[in-house]
Order: C-alpha cells, then sequence, then structure tokens
C-alpha cells in the first residue's frame, strides 16, 4: 500500500488522475453508445440486431473478467487500466469503417472487452488507494465523473456526427487514447502479487455488495432501454419523458457525494439500506403516477436514491476483502453488474408482456427490495461480517 492511500482527503495526485480517467471514459462510454445504435440503425439493422450487439457488448465484459482480474493482480492496474483504454479506443477506430455485420459485431465485442478491462482496473485502482476512512466518497467522486462525462458524452457525439459518423468514432477513440499514458504515468508502481481465485467464503462476504450492483445493473438497463418508452405509453409528451429521464441523472449527480461522504460516516450498510427503501418507494410512485410533476419529482428521488448504489457497493467490496483480494473481487463485482445490464431488458419486457407496462420496474424493485431485508433482517450478521 502506498502512502497516497493513507490520507483521509479524497483530494491527491493519483486521485484525481483516477477521477480525471473516469470522466474520460465516461465521455466515450456517453458518445459511443448512441451512436453505434444510429449508425447501425442507418446501415439497415433492425431493433432487435440493435439489442443484441449491446447484449454482446456486456457479454464481452463478463468474458474479459477473468483476464482483467488477472492481468490487475498479478502485473498491474495501470497496465490494465491503459490496455483496457486502447482496446476501447481502437474498437471505436474500427467502427468508423465497419460494414458487415461480422465487423459490426466484432467490434462491439472488442468494445466490450475494452471497458471491461478499464472497469476491473479502475475499480481494483479505487480501493487500493482509498482507505475506510473516505472508502465511499472517493468510490462517489469517481462515479460523478464517470456520469459527468456521460452527460457530456451525447452532447459532444451529436455534434460530431452532424459532420460525418466516422469523425465521432475518432474523436471517441482519441478520448480514450489520451486516458492510457495518464495512467501509465501517473499511477505508482503497485507490487504485483500471486493471483489467487476468490473462495466460497470471500464471495460470501461480498455476497451484500453483488446483490447490490447486480440490482442496480437491472435498474440502469431498465431505465435506459424502457423507461422512455413506458413513459411515451402512458401518454406523457416526449418533452416531459426527457425531463423525467433528464431528473434521474441529475438527482444521481446531486445526491452522489452526500450520501458517499455520510456513508463513510455512518456506514455503507446503513446508507445503502436506506437508498434501498427510498429507491423502491420511488420506483413504484413513477409507475403508478398519473400526473407528470409527480413522476418527475419522483424520478429525481429514485435517480438521488439509486444513483450512489454503485459507489456503495463498491466500497464495501473493498471494505471486506484484503488487498490481495481486490483485483478477483472487482472482476466479480463487474460482471454481476454487466449480467445484470444484459438480462434486464429482455426479462423486464417479458415481464410486461405478460402482466402489462406497469410492471416496467417490477424485476428491480424485488431486487432492492430483497437487498433492503437482508440489510435489515441480518443486520447483527453484517456487522460482525464486516469486522470480522
Amino acid at each position: 500500500m502506498t502512502s497516497t492511500a493513507l490520507s483521509a482527503s479524497p483530494f491527491n495526485r493519483v486521485l484525481f488522475i483516477l477521477y480525471g480517467v473516469s470522466a474520460l471514459a465516461g465521455m466515450a462510454v456517453g458518445l459511443y453508445n448512441p451512436i453505434i445504435a444510429v449508425m447501425m440503425k442507418a446501415a439497415g439493422y433492425s431493433d432487435t440486431a440493435i439489442g443484441g450487439a449491446s447484449s454482446l457488448f456486456f457479454l464481452c465484459v463478463i468474458l474479459t473478467a477473468p483476464l482483467a482480474g488477472f492481468l490487475t493482480q498479478r502485473i498491474s492496474m495501470r497496465l490494465a487500466l491503459a490496455c483496457g483504454l486502447v482496446l476501447a479506443g481502437t474498437a471505436s477506430c474500427l467502427f468508423a469503417y465497419a460494414q458487415t455485420s461480422a465487423e459490426w459485431f466484432g467490434y462491439r465485442g472488442l468494445l466490450g472487452a475494452g471497458i471491461g478491462l478499464y472497469l476491473i482496473g479502475g475499480q481494483s485502482a479505487v480501493n487500493t488507494f482509498a482507505n475506510d476512512r473516505n472508502r465511499t466518497i472517493v468510490g462517489g467522486l469517481h462515479a460523478l465523473c464517470f456520469g459527468i462525462g456521460m452527460g457530456v458524452g451525447p452532447i459532444l457525439g451529436t455534434a460530431l456526427y452532424e459532420v460525418t459518423p466516422a469523425l465521432a468514432m475518432f474523436v471517441c477513440a482519441g478520448i480514450l487514447f489520451v486516458g492510457a499514458p495518464v495512467v501509465l504515468i501517473g499511477l505508482p508502481v503497485e507490487v504485483a502479487s500471486k493471483p489467487r481465485a476468490l473462495r466460497l467464503a470471500q464471495i460470501k462476504r461480498i455476497s451484500l455488495a453483488l446483490h447490490a450492483v447486480f440490482a442496480y445493473g437491472v435498474a440502469e438497463a431498465i431505465l435506459m432501454s424502457l423507461f422512455p418508452v413506458f413513459m411515451l405509453d402512458r401518454g406523457y409528451s416526449m418533452t416531459t419523458m426527457s425531463i423525467a429521464f433528464s431528473a434521474f441523472v441529475v438527482g444521481g449527480i446531486i445526491s452522489t457525494v452526500p450520501l458517499t461522504k455520510w456513508a463513510d460516516k455512518a456506514g455503507q450498510e446503513r446508507v445503502l439500506a436506506f437508498c434501498a427503501c427510498v429507491g423502491v418507494l420511488g420506483s413504484l410512485a413513477m409507475t403508478l403516477s398519473t400526473q407528470p410533476y409527480i413522476a418527475m419529482a419522483a424520478s429525481a428521488v429514485t435517480g438521488a436514491c439509486l444513483g450512489p448504489v454503485f459507489a456503495l457497493a463498491l466500497a464495501l467490496l473493498g471494505r471486506r476483502l484484503p488487498k490481495e483480494d481486490l483485483a478477483g473481487g472487482s472482476a466479480v463485482f463487474t460482471a454481476f453488474f454487466s449480467l445484470g445490464s444484459m438480462v434486464a431488458p429482455w426479462l423486464a419486457a417479458l415481464i410486461m408482456a405478460q402482466l402489462g407496462s406497469l410492471h416496467i420496474f417490477t424485476l428491480s424493485t424485488l431486487l432492492f427490495a430483497t437487498l433492503l431485508v437482508r440489510l435489515v433482517v441480518a443486520r447483527p450478521a453484517v456487522q460482525q461480517a464486516s469486522g470480522a
């Protein structure tokens, strides 16, 4: 552990580098996601094919997780981060020349592998260079920078797409390439450790974190893919739908720092239980409300409570695993998030088809409700495990 990790302050040179690279990665993700979908649509692909390419992205993140964990633990977090950024940047460049189905899907998979390397390397770095006094706020600031980047990305991507689609993808690649030398030069060299698979006991110790991030992945994927359609089907205007969607995002951005700062003082489990409880109530209000203003307010409150869940879960993982297990834990953590993101649109759509559109958030509500039960009912066991 470096001296950097011993400071209680969430602001130092190493952490600033992680925040900056997170903003760059978020900007790239916000740029390429809508642009690739639009490019595939213009190339004549169906919505099913576009959705399949998106699912392939998350599948490749999952498949890359073991390699990313090994690379992060055995060789270097810096190298994993840099390789991920370069691989994703290369895939972005290749998209400018994609013509065949094999190319579209192959480059999407390559992009998923690159982002998988970045995510696991970045999450390991966050937990390595933070400590129990600032772990959650560091993760929150890291996630906040990523979210701000994601907000800027679509705006930048749309402007560039108007010039030419290829330019948008080249700029996206440039953003990712910039991050590689930054982490190689700016992050300290870590001492490689002998790689080891997580044991069952270690998996049990982080099961709450895995439950939380899986539920978060499900909720985020449903919101991104189905919530706009749900709002329009309910008779809301495009303007109302856009405001409600933006309110969710803004709510998460505003709440991330105060809630994660609170968690460093009160404990991640307590704040996670609060977020799960309010998130469940907010999801129900969004679904059942017939008034646009109530729906928008509920969307903001739900976003404010669910937005910090990723950072809270990541901090919980970092607190419960020893340093030598962080890479393996981050790999499993990322795989659970990606699995939730991959299966959620299909399962939620199936539930809606069988039970009606009002059940859009039924899957995510059940996941967060069971998480809340685990946190409240098993609280003594949770506290004992966290102190072990």
